[in-house]
């Protein structure tokens, strides 16, 4: 029975002892719609029957549900989630599942259903900014399927929102145009040979409509998957802010190049590719992560322009935005903050250092921020979120 699985990973998963297997499990069984029904079902049971309700007084109830769907500060102290009918609360949130959960006060049940408000934030949508060759900007965010432009000769499409070109046309000089994201929104692009691009939020690629020289060259910044098609007799090179380049025959790769991170990240699920840097290059196997730091005037002469080959990568977690989720396994809490002001258009500030906090689990990118709050709330960090909403400030 499906119900009696859920309980046992679900049981697992709470108390720590679930396997990445067993939390894959979970999280694929949670998020089929084939069955919606029976983990609604399974979930109210399971708090129902809890023995150790959480009893919170009705004036704290009450401060920290406002807080949660209105964004203030409580004024009384939130609790940690130490009991298990807490972490069920925050289990249900972090999976994603809209049921209806209890707060036990006075030996009264009071249903609280934690929704969103005017005042939430809500998660990124797919769109983008095409310019072309000549400067006019393109917003692709509300466009519908058909020709959105011309360049030199060369018909540029919505389909299906994804930005496609044609691979017919001929021009005697190379013509770029530009795709970029800004932050809280992602978007997919099919080059001229049929390769294609998913763009994560705040990045960039620039590419020709036509690949009518030696070599396919493109140039990009913030975060991009590629599945690149084999053309014979035509590298496929991927430029990179710091003069850094991949080289691809035809393979399906991730590069991580925000200019907020430490390490420029190159991860290869299919084929083979040669990472260039500096003087060094490195060639991937599937499954291996290239590392390095991006080349200034500060690492160049130093022995930071080293590549690091990291073996067996949790590709699963690098292809996590593509897929849709928040994989919060082993992620610095600094790194998912960052994650979090790019996909919902936020700054984020620390009071008092950044919390030393450790995550386990997944949470879908179709959430809104109030969610994902109150999860961090769970953990005992508070917050307040300033400048209209578009500044997060936390505190330890």
């Amino acid at each position: 029975m499906i119900k009696d699985r859920l309980k046992q990973l679900f049981d697992r998963y709470i108390t720590g002892s679930a396997t990445s297997a067993e939390e894959d499990e979970l999280f694929q069984l949670v998020n089929d719609p084939e069955h919606e029904q029976a983990v609604r079902e399974w979930m109210n049971i399971y708090i129902d029957e809890l023995k150790d309700p959480e009893v919170l007084p009705e004036q704290t109830t009450a401060t920290i549900l406002k807080s949660i769907l209105q964004q203030e500060q409580p004024k009384v102290p939130v609790r940690k989630l130490k009991s298990r009918w807490l972490q069920a609360a925050a289990m249900i949130l972090v999976l994603g599942i809209t049921v209806t959960f209890y707060l036990v006060q006075n030996q009264k049940k009071n249903e609280i259903i934690v929704a969103a408000t005017e005042n939430d934030i809500l998660p990124g949508t797919e769109g983008a900014i095409l310019t072309l060759s000549d400067g006019r900007r393109i917003v692709l965010d509300s466009l519908s399927n058909g020709v959105v432009s011309t360049d030199h000769g060369a018909a540029v499409q919505l389909h299906n929102g994804e930005l496609v070109y044609d691979d017919d046309t001929e021009v005697d000089e190379p013509v770029y145009n530009t795709l970029s994201t800004p932050r809280g929104q992602q978007f997919n692009l099919q080059l001229p040979d049929g390769s294609k691009v998913w763009l994560n939020a705040a990045s960039s690629i620039r590419y020709p409509i036509v690949f009518n020289s030696a070599h396919r060259e493109v140039h990009i910044t913030g975060e991009a998957y590629f599945e690149v098609n084999k053309v014979a007799g035509k590298r496929f090179i991927v430029h990179l802010a710091d003069k850094s380049s991949i080289e691809v025959l035809g393979t399906h790769f991730n590069v991580n190049l925000y200019a907020d991170e430490d390490i420029i990240k190159t991860t290869l699920l299919e084929g083979r590719i040669k990472v260039r840097h500096g003087k060094e290059t490195s060639l991937l196997q599937p499954g291996e992560q290239a590392g390095f730091n991006a080349i200034t005037s500060e690492t160049r002469e130093s022995n930071r322009n080293a590549i690091s080959i990291s073996k067996n990568v949790n590709i699963s977690q690098v292809m996590a935005w593509k897929d849709g989720v928040f994989d919060l396994n082993g992620v610095p809490f600094a790194e998912l903050m960052r994650q979090v002001s790019r996909w919902y258009n936020i700054d984020v500030e620390y009071e008092n250092g950044i919390p030393e906090v450790e995550f386990r689990g997944k949470m879908g990118r179709d959430v809104n921020l109030s969610r994902l709050l109150y999860f961090l709330e769970g953990t005992g960090i508070k917050f307040r979120l300033e400048k209209d909403m578009k500044k997060l400030i936390l505190v330890k």
